[in-house]
């Protein structure tokens, strides 16, 4: 096992007065500010990723073309998988992988595309639940 340690005399849990930074276990496990990862990576503390484009918020932008709510359904059932979410990969072991910033970034631009569709439908709806009671009102003076 490999551990790279730093001098913190405060550090609470520590004899040595020492902080874990890095562990890498015999089995090859990999761990941030732990001595014992549980997975291949096992972070105790915030993770931060940074880069171009990590949010979706480009969706409520006036230039943005959200395509309809058939179009969406049409790709999605005949992709089998959401447009903004990329196409599964497998590498040579049979293995999934994912890269995890393009992976959050098109979950939540499908998430904040539907909230998008829900009001237009509530809106749909209201419309229509107005006429209906309208007409409910004509039949009922006859």
């Amino acid at each position: 096992m490999s551990i790279l340690n730093t001098p913190n005399p405060g550090a609470a849990g520590s004899l040595l007065g020492l902080d874990t930074k890095l562990t890498i276990s015999q089995n090859g496990n990999v761990g941030i500010g732990t001595e014992n990862p549980q997975g291949k990576l096992d972070v105790n503390g915030s993770i931060y990723q940074r880069g171009n484009r990590l949010h979706a918020d480009y969706v409520f932008e006036p230039g943005y073309r959200l395509e309809t709510i058939d179009e969406h359904s049409r790709f999605m059932w005949e992709s089998k998988h959401l447009k903004a979410i990329p196409k599964g990969k497998i590498d040579a072991n049979g293995q999934e992988i994912v890269e995890v910033g393009a992976h959050r970034r098109g979950i939540v631009e499908e998430l904040e595309k539907a909230h998008i569709y829900i009001e237009q439908l509530h809106k749909r709806i209201t419309i229509l639940e107005e006429k209906l009671a309208k007409l409910e009102a004509g039949m009922n003076t006859e």
